[in-house]
C-alpha cells in the first residue's frame, strides 16, 4: 500500500493533557497541513484547494485504499495517513499529528448503515475534542474546524428554528458540535479558527461569501468550494485567530478579501 501509514504503538513518554500539554515541545513542523476527514465531501474540496495553492498536504483517512480512490495517488505534494478520531487513542493521535504545521478538521458523523444515535457524540464531540487534545500535546500550532451554523442555536434564541430542530433529530449533531467547539475555545497552546458554514452545496460558488460573527447567521447556504477556500485562508490569517467565523453566500454580499472577511466576523 502506497502512502503513509502511521503506527499505532503507544508512546509511553508522551503526556496528553487537554489544558496543560505540549508547552515544552517543539511547536509546528515541516510535514505541511493535515486534513482529517479528507474523503468527506468538504474534506476533498479542502485538499483540492491546498494542492492548487502548492501546499504540502496529508490526507487523513480511515482507509488508505479508499483515500487514494477518492483523491488520487500520493505524489510530491500529497500523501496519506490513517487517522480515526474515534478509534485512535489520544496518545496514538498525538503521535500521528506530530510535526504538522496545521490541521484542518472536516470530520462529521455520516451513517453508512443503520443510524447510530450516538454517532454525533462519538465523532463530532468526543472525536473532535480528542483531536484537539492531540494537537496541543504534539505542539501543532493551528487547528481549523469545519462546524455548522446554529451549533449554539439554543443559547442564541434559535431553539425553534426548523433547521436547528431537524439537524438535532438524530443524535443531536449540533449539540455535539457545540460541546466540542467550547472545549476547543477553552484550550491553551492552540490557535484555532472555527468555520460555521450554512447548508452545504455541491454546486460551484454563486454570489459572494457573507461573513458573520458567532451566532448572527441563522440560515442560508454555501458551496463546499467556498468553504474550502475560507478554511485554507484561515490557516495563515491573523484576523481569523481564535475566532468563530460564520459564512453563507449571497449575491449582494460585500466584496471582501479573506482577511477583511475574517476581520469583520
Amino acid at each position: 500500500m502506497s502512502g503513509l501509514k502511521q503506527s499505532g504503538s503507544p508512546a509511553s513518554k508522551l503526556s496528553v493533557s487537554f489544558f496543560n500539554a505540549g508547552n515544552d515541545k517543539k511547536v509546528g513542523g515541516n510535514k505541511g497541513v493535515l486534513v482529517v476527514g479528507a474523503t468527506g465531501k468538504t474534506g476533498k474540496r479542502i485538499v483540492e484547494v491546498l494542492l492548487k495553492k502548492g501546499r504540502k498536504v496529508t490526507a487523513g483517512v480511515r482507509d488508505l485504499a479508499k483515500g487514494e480512490e477518492a483523491l488520487g495517488k500520493p505524489g510530491n505534494k500529497l500523501s496519506f495517513l490513517e487517522v480515526d478520531v474515534v478509534a485512535d487513542s489520544p496518545t496514538t493521535l498525538a503521535e500521528k499529528v506530530t510535526d504538522y504545521s496545521a490541521v484542518i478538521c472536516a470530520t462529521g458523523y455520516s451513517p453508512s448503515g443503520p443510524i447510530d444515535l450516538l454517532g454525533p457524540y462519538k465523532v463530532d464531540n468526543k472525536g473532535t475534542t480528542k483531536l484537539a487534545e492531540a494537537l496541543v500535546a504534539a505542539g501543532v500550532p493551528k487547528m481549523v474546524l469545519v462546524s455548522s451554523l446554529l451549533t449554539n442555536g439554543w443559547a442564541a434564541g434559535q431553539g425553534l428554528n426548523k433547521n436547528y430542530i431537524i439537524l438535532n433529530l438524530f443524535g443531536g449533531v449540533l449539540v455535539a458540535k457545540n460541546t466540542a467547539e467550547r472545549k476547543i475555545m477553552a484550550t491553551t497552546g492552540l490557535d484555532w479558527t472555527i468555520v460555521r458554514p450554512g447548508g452545504l452545496r455541491e454546486s460551484p460558488p454563486e454570489g459572494r461569501v457573507k461573513y458573520g460573527k458567532a451566532d448572527t447567521l441563522f440560515g442560508g447556504s454555501i458551496s463546499r468550494y467556498s468553504v474550502a477556500e475560507v478554511c485554507v485562508a484561515a490557516l495563515d490569517s491573523k484576523a481569523a485567530s481564535r475566532k468563530i467565523v460564520e459564512i453563507v453566500s449571497e449575491g449582494d454580499a460585500p466584496k471582501l478579501t479573506f482577511e477583511q472577511g475574517f476581520a469583520s466576523a
